[in-house]
């Protein structure tokens, strides 16, 4: 987003402020976990996965390279090239699956994030497909998020410009429903997303450990958008729970993400888990799972 996020990349093991992961090698752990593994409990084990490897801090949006100045005082540049990569594995993946019957836009955190902004690039990719479901699985974040798009990470103006409000996930997903009413949109959050808590905070004042009061802020704001996202999406399916965060006990916090991890089988809200939550979703049927929670 700026100077100093960009010089605070995540490191494995590392400790204080950390805003972007750029380790390729990610997605080898993904790849074995949830609704993205092999187990007989995964419902999509079948589904052929492309997976779009996420280094470049831009939310696969951007196109253009960002100067900053690193930890060691050194000058250093963060290509923020995700929107030139993702194309490229569209048509890689077009090649490799020409004609898909159905297609699942999914990710978790920085994933459910480019999920929003770049589902309608999916679908202007396969015309042919009337079959598309987008799956967010935690995210939601309030900043100037046009101009980032547009100064930071040099988006596509068709990206940039349905950025009007301060929520990048509930402009995306509202721009997607306008633009492409067909495709099934669907919604995974924990009420008080230690992750996405922490992020609200740092973005709010500059603090970086969250407190209880940081997670009823965050509670709020997710009411907030969800009220509003289902007044324009009458067919928005959710899933909200409220799984409690290990290492925020004090703030009573709750967990960050869960379709990519096993837990996606084992989470279960009113009745459903969130792996059959999907299926059903993907099949048509609009879950409101988890409302009351908020």
């Amino acid at each position: 987003m700026d100077e100093h996020t960009a010089a605070r990349p995540q490191r494995v093991g590392g400790k204080g402020e950390m805003f972007y992961s750029d380790d390729v090698r990610f997605g080898d752990v993904v790849l074995r976990m949830g609704t993205f593994g092999q187990s007989k409990k995964n419902p999509f084990r079948d589904w052929n996965l492309m997976f779009v490897t996420y280094a470049t801090g831009d939310f696969h949006c951007g196109t253009g390279d960002f100067s900053y100045t690193d930890l060691d005082g050194k000058p250093a540049v963060l290509h923020h090239h995700g929107y030139t990569n993702f194309q490229l594995m569209l048509k890689k993946i077009k090649e490799l699956v020409p004609n898909p019957e159905q297609i699942l836009v999914t990710g978790f955190s920085a994933g459910a994030f480019a999920t929003s902004l770049l589902t309608d690039a999916v679908a202007a990719e396969f015309p042919k497909c009337r079959d598309i479901t987008a799956c967010v699985d935690s995210a939601m974040m309030h900043f100037d998020w046009q101009r980032v798009a547009r100064e930071v990470w040099k988006a596509p103006e068709e990206i940039a410009a349905r950025l009007t409000g301060d929520e990048i996930v509930s402009d995306s997903l509202l721009a997607l429903h306008q633009n492409h009413p067909e495709i099934k949109i669907m919604y995974c959050c924990s009420v008080r997303d230690a992750a996405l808590t922490q992020m609200e905070m740092y973005l709010e004042d500059g603090r970086w450990i969250p407190d209880k009061a940081a997670g009823v802020s965050f509670q709020r704001k997710l009411k907030e958008m969800l009220d509003h996202l289902q007044k324009e999406i009458p067919d928005l399916s959710t899933f909200i729970f409220d799984t409690p965060d290990k290492n925020s006990k004090e703030a009573d916090l709750t967990v960050h993400c869960l379709c990519g991890s096993n837990a996606a089988f084992t989470t279960i809200v009113d009745g459903v888990n969130c792996t059959d939550w999907m299926m059903r979703g993907v099949s048509g049927e609009v879950l409101k799972l988890g409302l009351g929670l908020l």
